[in-house]
């Protein structure tokens, strides 16, 4: 696993929640694995992370969400899962993986939470 942190099943508390969060935790605060050969570091195969959108620019494409017990992530417009225009509100609540990107922790495969 060349670079790459795996997040699934039950860690952190039994919760694969608390696993997503444990694992953006480490890649936020700068604890990576052994990196031998490694360019970049990814978060993937996270169960699902919930939180709330806590700003979202429609005209620039890009926002935050408020992680429910970590810190906040990166959501770009693009990440968003849903039909037609692609956009959050503020105080709306989401699902969504945790990876890590050029700049740091970001949202994909958002859902909203009906």
């Amino acid at each position: 696993m060349n670079g790459v942190v795996s997040v699934s099943g039950e860690c952190g508390g039994g919760s694969p929640r608390v696993a997503c969060v444990s694992a953006l935790r480490r890649v936020a605060s700068g604890v990576r694995p052994n990196r031998v050969g490694a360019s970049t570091i990814e978060v993937r195969k996270c169960t699902v992370a919930q939180g709330t959108v806590k700003w979202f620019n429609s005209e620039k494409g890009y926002g935050f969400i408020a992680v429910d017990g970590g810190p906040d992530v990166f959501v770009h417009f693009s990440a968003i899962e849903m039909d037609g225009y692609k956009l959050l509100e503020d105080g709306q609540r989401v699902e969504f993986e945790i990876a890590q990107g050029q700049k740091g922790p970001q949202a994909e495969k958002v859902r909203v939470i009906p």
